[in-house]
């Protein structure tokens, strides 16, 4: 990086093409556990809150 720098040249991004597929499914992956992680806190907070789950009911 810092012979780039010395001669000028700067890192270009291109966002505007599809992601590939292999970096598609490491995106499901992480949506995919932040969503059961959301659930598990919440499920925690109403326990801890609450005494209960909703589903418990």
């Amino acid at each position: 990086m810092l012979m780039l720098r010395q001669l000028a040249l700067r890192n270009s991004y291109d966002f505007d093409r599809q992601a590939p597929d292999l970096k598609k499914q490491e995106l499901f992956k992480r949506y995919s556990k932040r969503a059961d992680a959301t659930k598990d806190l919440q499920e925690a907070m109403e326990v801890f809150f609450f005494g209960q789950t909703w589903s418990d009911k």
